[in-house]
């Protein structure tokens, strides 16, 4: 459906202006499995590119049905943390789109190494790390590592078209 020159549908909504949330699958004792998209001018900044799967391909239609290229105006993918359900599905858009892949360097490990997810951060016993194998629910982890463009620290400033996004970790 387009309204003005909006496309919206059940999936995505624009929460305030110039902020777009993406709704991938609910998933029960986790709810939605979420994106952001922050339009700054001619630029947007994804945040949280989900799974490896969900919300995916999503993402890249509504970049699109909101009148922007995605292998041109995307400043930039932010994974506001290490989770795989915020981070899986970071290359996948950066393949798509060509934009860096942004991460605290408290998580950046988790990027390059999204096994040490479970066997580092999750406190779980062989048993429990071998069940994680058979996860497939949001944490499960199902994609490769890769190498975050942009390391960030507390207070650092991603520029967005005309704004100024400040990582608070």
């Amino acid at each position: 459906v387009f309204i003005g020159n909006y496309f919206l549908d059940m999936n995505t909504v624009e929460v305030i202006p110039g902020v777009h949330q993406i709704r991938g699958k609910y998933v029960d004792d986790f709810g939605y499995l979420t994106s952001y998209l922050l339009i700054g001018g001619d630029e947007l900044l994804i945040i949280d590119p989900g799974t490896a799967g969900d919300p995916g391909d999503e993402i890249v239609r509504t970049i699109e049905h909101l009148g922007f290229k995605p292998r041109s105006d995307v400043a930039g993918i932010l994974c506001t943390h290490g989770h795989p359900d915020h981070i899986g599905g970071a290359g996948r858009l950066r393949k798509a789109t060509g934009a860096s892949i942004m991460i605290h360097k408290e998580d950046a490990s988790l990027l390059e190494d999204p096994q040490s997810f479970i066997n580092e951060r999750l406190l779980l016993d062989f048993a429990q790390r071998f069940a994680m194998k058979l996860e497939r629910g949001p944490l499960r982890v199902n994609f490769r590592g890769i190498e975050p463009d942009r390391i960030l620290r507390h207070q650092d400033k991603i520029r967005v078209g005309g704004l100024s996004v400040e990582q608070d970790y």
